[in-house]
């Protein structure tokens, strides 16, 4: 009798999970009893990757909103005004020193954070005559005009006979009768350069 009393105790503690004195013993590893470290549990018991891991979007790959380029006109860019002075433009801050003077009458200024200016040419006499965008950047102005486009784009914007315009010409600048903006096409007929300058500009032919 005391050996099948012995027998009975244990499997009793098989099943309710007590040690032969009694004592609870904790659910093995890994069981359902306790939850798993590593990803979050889920409704349903699915588990998925900890925060920041597969399928987060990495920092920086939303929109950015990048501007697509820097305005020139109808006056100027970059806090650079045609008409004003050589001490007015050098108190802005993004040119470097002086050149020498291009001629009797004006000098180069080169900017050394170029956004929509990156050379102005002043005159003696007249101020910021010049305002050259900077090579390789995609300053445009308020019509859109940028280099690339077109005879044909370039006509469209600015109302005039594609047929008519040359190689190297001043059109009118929209809201500034004072000035022009100086274009240059290739012989393919593309819009290779351009600057914003005052229509009597002494500084260049």
């Amino acid at each position: 009798m005391r050996t099948a009393g012995i027998a009975l105790m244990l499997v009793l503690a098989a099943v309710s999970g007590c040690d032969e004195s009694g004592a609870l013993q904790p659910p093995a590893p890994g069981s359902s009893g306790g939850a798993q470290s590593g990803g979050g549990a889920q409704p349903g018991g699915l588990t998925g990757p900890p925060a920041g891991g597969a399928g987060a979007e990495p920092p920086g790959t939303g929109p950015t909103g990048a501007d697509d380029g820097a305005t020139l006109g109808p006056t100027g860019g970059s806090g650079v005004r045609l008409g004003m002075s050589a001490a007015e433009a050098g108190a802005l801050g993004i040119f470097s020193p002086p050149a020498a003077l291009t001629n009797e009458r004006c000098q180069i200024l080169d900017a050394i954070k170029p956004a929509a200016v990156g050379r102005v040419s002043i005159s003696r006499k007249l101020g910021v005559a010049i305002i050259d965008p900077p090579l390789g950047k995609p300053v445009h102005t308020p019509e859109g005009m940028t280099i690339g486009w077109s005879k044909a784009q370039v006509a469209k914007a600015y109302r005039l006979d594609p047929a008519s315009i040359p190689e190297q010409i001043g059109l009118p600048v929209p809201g500034n009768p004072a000035a022009n903006y100086r274009v240059h096409f290739s012989d393919e007929g593309v819009l290779t350069r351009f600057d914003l300058e005052l229509a009597d500009q002494d500084c260049a032919g």
